[in-house]
């Protein structure tokens, strides 16, 4: 329904005002398409007649060197007017009979009733302020600038394509802009997707290239011999920021600076003009070219600018005036592409030759030249000072500083006539003349794949994504099916071990606590034997000591004892002596006392021997006391010594088995909490797999859904494409085109 309420708004607009409903005369609807038929041939462009632009009304307002051509409000003292309708000389068109009355009408109401430019606008002449537009500001900091929401609806869908005539990579994103017909399309490269379809309905785009910040695309074309422009669109949102130039011919190459202030286009009309973009004047005309001007450039730091002609001329400029900084040697063959490297202190150009040819900034010399193609079409710097280029020859290359090759792509059937690579190599895309639009990646001689360079519609592209999205649903839901069948078995599996694993762990928790118990009871016994032994053995030093002290008394004793049996002994000996004597005289009287002496010493040295023989008699008895009293206290201690280390083996035994019962339990228990755990993650598995299996029917009823109601549109759409041989209306972007 919204298609055929566009189409009926687009042919109210187009329909002649009826009977009654009278529209002012006005320039755009009335006039222009007289002049263009009949005046336009000599007076537009560089060589306009008398210097008399009639392509526009801002041109008939300005005049020519015979003065204004119109007085608004006036057609008798507009010298235009009276041209035309010979009341003087010369007449116009020349060596044609005058125009038709309804024609010459049709002029002369438009001059008296104040010359409106548009039927909405207001009688007299406007000064034209040019766009409203404020440059884009440039990032702060790096980022990838990619289109967000922009209309993807195309202008036209044909399977049929148009030469590739531009192509453009942004400097900040992996983000291509292709020309087709009357549009241009953003591609994001990752993906190949389409992100933007710009509408230029001016004619043919020539030139597409971003600004250095890769938020503005600036794009140059027209109708050839009739009409050129440049436009400006804003990348992210895909709007169309402003439209400058009035050029009688095709725009075929065109620029922005790095601060977005100012755009510089060059055509057939051998002049390239620079435009403010924020009044959108004239800044200044480079009119040292004498042939059409192919290829115009800013240094990326917009402090030169470059220009190039078909009959070789390469001249550079200072970009802010327009004064001439370098004219350059003129090449053999007319120029046909040329860019900067990304330091801006060397400009690179291909020739219709084929060779490329590189010159520095500062003294103007050329520093290298190389045979690249057949003829050079195209041509675009990296970052990293390599080229990539292209020609007649259907070859596509990227060559190094010096002119050897670094990468070569696979030969076209066509000529390649346009180039475009991301600053670091990692995509080129190659276009045609035939229109094949190749996407080419490092080390790959063969294209990865081949893009459209006219896109499907919204529409095809929606049936096409239900169609493709229910095809993946038709996969995925026996797979989905069978995930929740799993997840049931595997969540049943647990729940018949989660049984036995809790009797076991429990069962080994127990069996634990009594190993435990058991070994706490032994280490108690233990404890109670080690206080027992030390009981014993706190004694043993004091046994030991009177042990020791009897066995040093016995000795003393032993020795007086032996002491008192050699006194015994001598007294014998003086006895015996004594007696001897005393029998040999008999009648002395000393030898008797002396006799009676040593009977009296003898025995005092016997009662002194008995006492000490007695004494060591008594000792030596204490001293078997003492050592018998301490062996059997020694014995005793290493029974207790004996049931100490027993006890403490079996105590020790009793711990590894309650540490192993432990371990036991502990592994028990943590076999328990993993099924406990593969419990909770089965059942939250078959949730996921249920939700999953619902999600994914629920979106194929949905894509079903969206795929019956997309069909009649796209089926619509196909009938209204093959009778307008692909031209697309526009219409506003549908909720599903968004998505």
């Amino acid at each position: 329904m919204s298609l055929l309420l566009n189409l009926i708004t687009a042919a109210a607009v187009v329909a002649p005002s009826p009977q009654g409903d009278a529209r002012p005369v006005n320039f755009v609807d009335d006039v222009q398409p007289i002049l263009r038929e009949h005046c336009q041939s000599c007076h537009r462009g560089s060589r306009a007649r008398n210097g008399l632009q009639l392509k526009t009304s801002k041109g008939i307002f300005s005049g020519g060197s015979s003065g204004a051509a119109v007085v608004p409000g006036d057609s008798s003292a507009s010298l235009l007017y009276l041209v035309m309708t010979h009341e003087k000389s010369p007449n116009m068109p020349p060596d044609e009979d005058r125009l038709p009355d309804e024609l010459l009408d049709t002029i002369r109401t438009w001059i008296d009733e104040g010359c409106r430019e548009t039927a909405s606008s207001e009688p007299g002449v406007k000064r034209d302020v040019g766009p409203a537009f404020e440059p884009v500001a440039l990032p702060t900091s790096a980022g990838a600038v990619m289109p967000s929401g922009a209309p993807t609806q195309p202008v036209w869908s044909t399977l049929r394509a148009n030469t590739v005539t531009a192509i453009g990579v942004s400097p900040s994103a992996p983000l291509a802009a292709v020309s087709g017909h009357e549009q241009v399309t953003l591609y994001g490269l990752e993906d190949e997707e389409v992100l933007a379809v710009l509408p230029f309905p001016e004619g043919e785009v020539h030139s597409l290239r971003f600004s250095q910040s890769g938020a503005v695309l600036i794009g140059g074309g027209g109708r050839a011999g009739d009409s050129g422009l440049a436009v400006a669109w804003d990348v992210a949102t895909g709007e169309r920021l402003f439209e400058l130039g009035e050029e009688p011919d095709v725009v075929l190459d065109a620029d922005i600076t790095l601060d977005h202030s100012t755009v510089i286009l060059g055509g057939p009309d051998r002049i390239a003009r620079a435009y403010s973009t924020s009044t959108g004047e004239l800044l200044y005309e480079l009119t040292k070219h004498n042939d059409w001007i192919t290829a115009c450039a800013f240094s990326p730091d917009g402090v030169l600018l470059a220009t190039a002609d078909r009959a070789g001329g390469l001249f550079i400029w200072e970009a802010q005036t327009g004064r001439e900084f370098h004219q350059l040697e003129v090449s053999e063959g007319g120029i046909n592409a040329l860019d900067w490297r990304a330091d801006s202190m060397v400009v690179a150009v291909g020739t219709d030759r084929g060779d490329i040819r590189q010159y520095e900034m500062e003294n103007g010399n050329r520093t290298r030249r190389w045979t690249a193609h057949e003829g050079v079409l195209a041509l675009d710097f990296l970052a990293d000072g390599r080229i990539a280029t292209a020609g007649r020859n259907g070859f596509a290359v990227i060559a190094n500083g010096d002119g050897s090759k670094s990468q070569s792509y696979a030969k076209a059937a066509s000529p390649v006539t346009s180039i475009g690579a991301t600053r670091d190599g990692a995509h080129v895309l190659v276009g045609t003349l035939t229109g094949g639009l190749r996407h080419c990646v490092p080390d790959e001689k063969q294209p990865v794949s081949f893009m459209r360079v006219n896109p499907r519609t919204d529409e095809e592209r929606a049936v096409a994504r239900y169609e493709t999205r229910l095809a993946a649903l038709e996969v995925a839901l026996p797979k989905l099916e069978a995930a929740l069948g799993e997840a049931q078995l595997s969540l049943d599996e647990v729940i018949a071990a989660l049984p036995p694993a809790e009797e076991r762990a429990i069962a080994t928790e127990a069996a634990a606590q009594a190993a435990a118990q058991g070994a706490a009871e032994l280490r108690a016994e233990e404890r109670a034997a080690a206080q027992r032994l030390s009981a014993i053995e706190a004694p043993l030093p004091q046994k030991e000591a009177a042990s020791s002290a009897a066995e040093e008394e016995e000795g003393a004793l032993r020795t007086a004892s032996e002491a008192a049996r050699i006194e015994l002994d001598a007294a014998l000996n003086d006895l015996s002596a004594a007696e001897e004597a005393a029998a040999l005289s008999p009648e002395d009287p000393s030898l008797q006392l002396a006799l009676k002496e040593r009977r009296d010493a003898l025995a005092g040295a016997a009662a002194l021997t008995q006492l000490a023989e007695l004494d060591l008699a008594k000792a030596a008895v204490t001293t078997h006391s003492t050592k018998t009293a301490l062996a059997l206290w020694r014995a005793r201690l290493e029974t207790h010594r004996s049931e100490h280390v027993s006890v403490d083996a079996r105590a020790k035994d009793a711990e590894l088995v309650s540490d192993q019962a432990k371990a036991s339990a502990e592994g028990a228990a943590e076999a328990l909490n993993a099924l406990r755990t593969r419990h909770q993650a089965a059942t939250g598995s078959l949730a996921e797999s249920t939700e999953a299996l619902g999600a994914a029917r629920a979106e194929q009823a949905q894509q079903q859904s969206l795929l019956k109601d997309a069909i009649p549109a796209w089926d619509a759409l196909r009938a209204h494409l093959s009778q307008s041989n692909g031209r697309v209306a526009r219409a506003a972007p549908t909720a599903d085109a968004q998505r």
